[in-house]
């Protein structure tokens, strides 16, 4: 009520259905743990009071507590200090990418970068011939939904382009492209 006593919330409990990445979406938030629930009500301001398990629901009481969190204003402006930075360089890559990539490339790096790209669209799997990487632990591997498989660097077959997706081994990567495995393939460099 407006004096902050209690309410009541129904979830499900996360372990009572299967869920798997692949059909992971957004409606999934709404499964919570009452352990994870207690976590989100708690920065809020509440405690639990009691709850109840009914069928695949957990009804769950929570009241207001007298201490209140204190607002972070200096944790919000590095935050969004952080997300500025951040939407920078994501359209910094997106106008750099529109302009340089070709019809077919090669991208070199399997890790979270280009999971990046990916996601936010800038690279697309019908465009992408291989994912390169030395990580012998990922070659043979797919790293997408439509399977772009992750090849040895001595496997790449096409004089096509390579786009660099790291930016801290960008220069030692294009370095071993030149001047290691002597390719003449254009490449495509994100950061330099």
């Amino acid at each position: 009520d407006c004096n902050g006593h209690a309410f009541l919330l129904g979830t499900e409990t996360f372990t009572s259905r299967a869920v798997t990445l692949s059909t992971h979406s957004t409606e999934a938030s709404n499964y919570f743990t009452l352990q994870s629930m207690s976590n989100l009500m708690e920065t809020a301001g509440f405690g639990l009071v009691e709850a109840h398990k009914v069928g695949w629901d957990t009804y769950s009481l929570w009241q207001r507590k007298e201490n209140r969190l204190v607002y972070d204003a200096a944790g919000k402006q590095s935050l969004m200090a952080y997300l500025d930075t951040a939407h920078k360089l994501q359209d910094r890559i997106q106008k750099k990418l529109g302009a340089a990539l070709p019809d077919r490339y090669y991208i070199w790096g399997a890790g979270t970068h280009t999971a990046m790209l990916f996601q936010l669209g800038f690279v697309t799997t019908e465009n992408v011939i291989a994912i390169i990487d030395a990580n012998a632990n990922l070659q043979g591997r797919c790293v997408t939904e439509k399977e772009v498989p992750v090849i040895h660097p001595s496997e790449i077959k096409s004089e096509a382009a390579i786009l660099i997706s790291s930016k801290d081994s960008e220069k030692s990567i294009a370095d071993m492209i030149c001047n290691t495995l002597h390719l003449s393939n254009p490449i495509i460099t994100l950061y330099s």
